[in-house]
């Protein structure tokens, strides 16, 4: 995997792990169980790091690369949303 990938599990009453693979020009972002096989999600936002929020049932991922750009993924609809920014340190340069 490349810098900035990651992996979630999502505990439910099926298990599920979700992996976000990135370079080139997309980003792949899929999907499993405990059948053993991979599927395709929404093409996903770049990002560098990704959590998830057993509260509210969402995927959470930093977009990186010293941007400020912030993402949730629902597992039960296959949306991303745009979250608002993050903030940043005093002084540290980022951009959008």
């Amino acid at each position: 995997m490349e810098k900035g990938s990651w992996i979630v599990c999502v505990p439910s009453d099926t298990l599920k792990i979700y992996a976000l693979r990135v370079g080139g020009e997309t980003n792949e972002f899929y999907m499993t169980t405990t059948n053993d096989s991979w599927s395709n999600k929404k093409e996903s936002k770049r990002s560098s790091a990704g959590v998830y929020n057993p509260d509210n049932g969402l995927i959470y991922a930093l977009k990186g690369g010293n941007t400020l750009e912030f993402f949730s993924y629902n597992p039960k609809t296959d949306q991303w949303n745009i979250e608002l920014d993050v903030g940043k340190p005093e002084g540290t340069p980022t951009k959008k």
